[in-house]
């Protein structure tokens, strides 16, 4: 019981400390060019990608905010890359968590797990 409340404390800073960056980030933003949310939206894509391997719900919060910031800017060039990125980033983070979530469920299971549990 005390792991599960362990865990949730976790999750429940996880979550603030998603919901502080995006505060932060949708303030900034909102003062800034259709020019610069173009720029932002790049920006979050490549935090989203460095973000996705261990953290995806980081990864979440970033990339949908940039994808939402790259399809409201005016510079074509860089609100594609931007969509691009935040949908690589997405997919990737998508991956890993289904990837951790099979992992859980075999290790709850009793099952080895190949590449972590040898003989």
């Amino acid at each position: 019981m005390k792991k599960f409340i362990a865990v949730l404390n976790t999750i429940h800073t996880v979550k603030e400390f998603i919901e502080d960056i995006i505060e932060k980030v949708v303030s900034k933003v909102k003062k800034e060019e259709p020019r610069q949310k173009s720029r932002s939206g790049l920006v979050l894509g490549v935090l989203g990608l460095i973000f996705a391997p261990l953290f995806p719900l980081v990864t979440y919060a970033l990339s949908a905010t940039g994808m939402a910031l790259s399809s409201g800017g005016k510079t074509r060039r860089k609100s594609k890359s931007g969509i691009a990125l935040n949908t690589v980033a997405l997919a990737f983070a998508a991956i890993n968590s289904v990837i951790a979530i099979v992992i859980a469920v075999m290790h709850y299971n009793g099952k080895k797990i190949p590449l972590i549990d040898r003989d």
